[in-house]
């Protein structure tokens, strides 16, 4: 049994290392701006696609053909399937870290459970949790400011980033 007095000791401490774990996470604010300000110029706000993906296993090959549209600042997308025919109309809206699908031969919409986030994606390797997780070098890494340094006569800025 835990004495009395050794209690509130222990919660002092467990707060003093939480501190200094969030502390250790925080990114150099030099650091994030120059990741924040790259991310900017490669990804827009807002993104239009027409794609098509190719599935391949041993045993069956499937093109799927769609359109999306990624609207990262209100963090929503939508993707409307296009070919092969059986699953054309289907769409996927996703809001958040919420998925919704429209069935067009049942003609239904369903909100997709937790329990099936895990499930293959229009049988690719993508999971209907890849679809609402964005990747963000921003946001999924913790910066540090190394310095400049000299590569092949272009001012460089050296940054570490550390998974979060």
């Amino acid at each position: 049994m835990i004495s009395r007095r050794i209690i509130p000791g222990l919660a002092i401490l467990l707060l003093a290392a939480g501190q200094l774990a969030s502390a250790q996470e925080q990114s150099d604010p030099q650091a994030y701006e120059l990741i924040k300000e790259a991310e900017d110029l490669m990804r827009s706000q807002a993104v239009y696609n027409e794609m098509t993906m190719e599935v391949i296993t041993p045993d069956w090959k499937r093109t799927i053909k769609m359109k999306t549209w990624d609207d990262r600042k209100n963090s929503r997308s939508f993707i409307h399937i296009l070919a092969p025919a059986r699953d054309k109309d289907t769409t996927f809206l996703q809001v958040n870290k919420r998925l919704w699908s429209y069935l067009p031969r049942a003609e239904r919409t369903i909100k997709i459970p937790p329990s099936m986030m895990l499930q293959s994606w229009m049988g690719s390797d993508f999971s209907n949790d890849d679809l609402v997780k964005e990747s963000s070098i921003v946001n999924d890494y913790i910066h540090k400011y190394l310095g400049k340094e000299d590569v092949d006569g272009v001012e460089c800025h050296k940054l570490q980033l550390n998974p979060k």
